[in-house]
């Protein structure tokens, strides 16, 4: 019994001398080097982010400063549009039929197109005016 109880003291010794072995004290000054590269770390990746931010920033301001001449060309643009609509509708408009020489007949508000359905009073549009008959 003594025997056993003497080789288990040994291997707890044995265990307890291994494990302090392996227990690894820094000195303070290996701390605080190690904190001080951590801290370097954070301040590296905290320049990262602020530098991406400050870009995508700039990016922003260049975009902005180009909106008023996008504007301006998005506004010149539709003006040209606008003015090709009214050139459009004014060619197809049917006072320019009047001003070659036809002429617009109705009745009761109601345009004749045959000379069959012609009642008077007619009212004839010309290019310069009407004229009841």
């Amino acid at each position: 019994m003594s025997h056993r109880l003497s080789g288990a003291y040994v291997t707890r010794l044995r265990h307890l001398r291994h494990t302090v072995e392996t227990l690894s004290i820094k000195s303070p000054r290996q701390v605080i080097m190690e904190r001080a590269q951590r801290l370097d770390d954070i301040g590296r990746t905290m320049n990262i982010i602020l530098s991406g931010r400050l870009n995508a920033a700039r990016t922003v301001l260049l975009q902005a400063d180009r909106l008023p001449v996008l504007l301006s060309n998005k506004l010149t643009a539709v003006r040209q549009s606008v003015l090709h609509v009214n050139q459009m509708l004014n060619s197809l408009s049917y006072k320019n039929v009047l001003q070659r020489g036809y002429a617009i007949v109705r009745y009761n508000n109601k345009i004749i197109s045959h000379a069959a359905d012609f009642k008077t009073p007619a009212e004839i549009e010309f290019a310069d005016g009407t004229a009841v008959i």
